[in-house]
């Protein structure tokens, strides 16, 4: 009786062991994550607009009508945007649209996340040479950059729990079906 009483108790700390080691394979072996829309991350962009920014007390950039476009397999949200550009003297004013994107950048601290190494892809402003398009995109470059490094594009919600998992590790951001992925990880 005795034996039979040990091997109902080793038999039962086993089940316990792979229980548990079940448990946290099931909890464990799936990365979390959080999925944002394009819709989602439209919103939170269009809060920022229009910006307007001065370079050189002589040049004012205004920013607006940004549109979200997230590509298959890229870690870069590119957007669309419309820009208008006004200089003093001699009083000019350009028009004109830009596709611009970025790499999507996580601060644990402030829980937020941040649009970096911004980069003017594609700009045509109408009645502007080439010269001074690409003049215009370097500067324009330089502002958005300025600006997005300063201010969050989406900030997370830490009253729901898939967003307070981020307070982990963020280990992968990509675009996967046109959502902007971001895979948590131990």
């Amino acid at each position: 009786m005795r034996r039979s009483v040990k091997l109902l108790r080793v038999a039962f700390g086993l089940a316990l062991l792979l229980a548990g080691g079940l448990a946290v394979w099931f909890l464990f072996a799936r990365e979390p994550e959080i999925v944002l829309t394009a819709t989602q991350i439209q919103a939170a962009i269009e809060k920022k607009f229009p910006i307007v920014k001065r370079h050189f007390e002589i040049i004012e950039v205004t920013y607006s009508d940004p549109a979200v476009i997230l590509e298959e397999g890229s870690d870069r949200i590119r957007f669309g945007l419309n820009a208008a550009t006004s200089l003093r003297s001699p009083k000019i004013d350009l028009r004109g649209t830009a596709v611009a994107s970025a790499r999507v950048a996580y601060d644990k601290s402030s829980a937020a996340f941040f649009l970096e190494d911004p980069l003017i892809e594609k700009i045509t402003i109408d009645g502007l040479s080439e010269k001074w398009t690409k003049i215009a995109a370097e500067m324009g470059t330089l502002g958005v950059r300025k600006y997005l490094n300063q201010h969050p594009v989406y900030k997370l919600n830490p009253d729901k729990y898939k967003q307070n998992l981020v307070k982990y590790i963020l280990k992968d951001v990509k675009v996967r079906d046109g959502k902007l992925v971001l895979t948590l990880g131990l």
